[in-house]
């Protein structure tokens, strides 16, 4: 019965193997298929990274440009790689249906015991196996980079990856170190310094402690309407025992957040958990706050899309790429009052290196919400980008750089640009307090904080 039984496990598993091998092949599979997957998960990623505050729109567009020119290497390299059929599968399978149940049956007889008495399980002296530790893969890759940047601690793209990868490990500490060395080599990027607040905010278990607090508001300098700052801030106000303060700022955010905003979810739950405590409906007030129209999403590249950009030569490519940004045009011709619509096509338009379109675009989202220190600010660094390189900052920039300094004084930008423009026209005392606020945001021992330094120097000097 013994011999029967194995026979028959043998047939069985021979046969599960011999199938496969001898069964048509399967058409042919691009490997594009499986690449794109991959991208378009990363993709995901980038929009839940907007969403959490931790990439900027502009980061994100740019991150997503990166990756399209990816699918587009990947579909240079991996095109026309196929998994093709071949005789040898029918050779293959009758060397297995001959060796194996040869070998087995040699290794039984060799290693087998079959005249030995069955042993229950638990009589048996076999030693516990050791516990495996988990993967450590990523925390190696994250110390050699760490070691690489302590060679180059100038890298800002280095920090922001080191950064991400303590997140991705639970070292949260490590990861707000590594984003606030980031934030230090660009102080006008306000993701930097809101990865940071994130960050200590993790680490301190959920608590908003001091150093986020400050890492939220510098995010709020220069982008007063982000909305994970100003969410972390207000719940900062309720563990400080302030649910007034926290509920107001709450409710301000959700006024100004479209109805379908990914935010929405988490900040109905936190008004309601303020509003209990404060015995307010907030159900009732959300429902008497005016719900601001969510403009309707501009069409982005299909699989098919970006499968038939594969196929194209370069200059094929580039006006695919173009068609796509004038389709989004035709679309604002019809819907001139999509803000974001025309913020997209303003830093689209820059990417293509067409300087007098994205001015054209920037002017209009700027028209639209005159209020909106990203608008503005888009919109005079658009004309500056545009302007000659050895000429003073065009007037219409400095007039849009003063009207964001009124909504946020701190901006490093404006102050700049503002600084030069009064310096050019001997105002110096002006441009001397515009630059000095700006030196106050900087990092002491830099290079630029010494060069600006020795401008405001120059500026005193000439105005005695």
């Amino acid at each position: 019965m013994l011999w029967l039984a194995l026979g028959a496990m043998m047939l069985l598993v021979t046969g599960l193997l011999l199938v496969p091998m001898l069964r048509a092949a399967a058409p042919a599979r691009d490997r594009l298929d499986h690449d794109i997957q991959v991208y378009r998960d990363q993709l995901a990623e980038i929009e839940t990274d907007v969403w959490r505050g931790v990439v900027s729109p502009d980061e994100a567009t740019s991150a997503k440009a990166e990756i399209e020119r990816r699918i587009l290497r990947a579909a240079d390299a991996g095109a026309g790689e196929r998994v093709t059929d071949a005789s040898w599968r029918t050779v293959m399978a009758g060397i297995l249906a001959v060796f194996l149940p040869v070998a087995a049956v040699a290794l039984y007889i060799q290693l087998g015991s079959p005249n030995e008495p069955g042993r229950p399980l638990a009589a048996r002296d076999i030693p516990a196996a050791p516990a495996q530790p988990p993967s450590d893969d990523m925390t190696a890759l994250a110390e050699r980079l760490a070691q690489r940047l302590a060679d180059n601690p100038e890298d800002r793209q280095g920090w922001l990856l080191l950064g991400r990868s303590y997140w991705q490990t639970g070292r949260f500490d490590a990861a707000a170190d590594a984003f606030g060395r980031a934030a230090a080599l660009d102080d006008g990027d306000p993701s930097a310094h809101m990865s940071q607040g994130e960050a200590l905010v993790f680490a301190a278990e959920g608590m908003v402690t001091a150093g986020a607090k400050a890492a939220f508001r510098r995010t709020l300098a220069l982008d007063a309407r982000h909305p994970g700052a100003r969410y972390y801030l207000a719940l900062g106000f309720l563990q400080a025992g302030e649910p007034q303060r926290a509920y107001d700022a709450w409710l301000a955010l959700a006024r100004e957040s479209p109805p379908d905003a990914p935010w929405m979810g988490p900040l109905r739950g936190r008004l309601a958990e303020a509003g209990a405590e404060l015995g307010i409906d907030v159900e009732t007030a959300l429902a008497a706050l005016p719900s601001p129209r969510s403009a309707p999403a501009a069409p982005g590249p299909t699989r098919e899309d970006v499968e038939a950009a594969a196929e194209m030569s370069d200059e094929d490519r580039q006006a695919f790429i173009r068609s796509m940004v004038q389709r989004l045009a035709d679309r604002l011709a019809e819907s001139p009052d999509d803000f974001e619509g025309w913020m997209r096509l303003g830093r689209a338009y820059t990417v293509l290196g067409e300087g007098a379109d994205a001015v054209a675009a920037f002017a209009r989202a700027s028209g639209l919400r005159p209020r909106d220190p990203a608008a503005l600010a888009a919109h005079a660094e658009a004309l500056i980008a545009a302007a000659d390189a050895d000429a003073p900052p065009p007037a219409a920039a400095i007039a849009l750089y003063r009207r964001l300094l009124a909504l946020e004084p701190a901006h490093p930008a404006g102050l700049w640009y503002t600084g030069l423009a009064d310096a050019g026209a001997g105002n110096y005392a002006a441009a001397v307090a515009a630059w000095r606020r700006l030196l106050r945001q900087m990092n002491p021992d830099s290079d630029e904080y010494a060069s600006l330094q020795a401008q405001i120097a120059r500026l005193e000097d000439a105005a005695r």
